[in-house]
């Protein structure tokens, strides 16, 4: 019930963008909104069902999700596990995320290294070549990682 309460609270109290904060000075504005789409890297950012499907298809979701339950996992056990079936399952968890945060950071470093050999760094980048790759995603050749 509390969280129904919050919920309703914050759809009216949060502000969902920078043209409605009214905190900010117009000046902040401009600033945000640059930043906000620097922060994109010209990447489309309007829903269309594709993107959907290109998220469900793509494994590195599906491993972070993964890192994420195996994480959130033992923070949300209330009561204390008796050894094997309790601790057990909350160390094997933390373990699975362990190993496959060091894999991810292994292959986007190796991935990064990949790009900046093959293609020009992303500074390089005219507009024209940004837009033109505006709905590949992380397979944009301008697209690199942050680790």
């Amino acid at each position: 019930m509390t969280s129904s309460g919050e919920a309703i609270a914050a759809f009216f109290i949060m502000n969902d963008y920078p043209d409605t904060a009214k905190f900010l000075t117009a000046t902040e504005k401009k600033e945000v909104v640059r930043r906000l789409e620097e922060d994109r890297s010209s990447l489309a950012d309007e829903f269309n069902l594709k993107y959907f499907w290109d998220a469900v298809n793509d494994w590195k979701i599906w491993v972070h999700m993964f890192i994420t339950i195996g994480i959130y996992t033992p923070l949300s056990a209330k009561d204390k596990p008796m050894y094997y079936p309790g601790h057990g399952t909350l160390i094997a968890t933390e373990t699975m995320s362990l190993v496959l945060c060091i894999f991810m950071t292994l292959y986007l470093r190796r991935e990064n290294a990949r790009r900046d050999r093959e293609h020009k760094a992303p500074s390089e980048y005219t507009t024209e070549e940004w837009l033109l790759e505006r709905e590949k995603g992380d397979n944009a050749s301008y697209f690199r990682y942050t680790i």
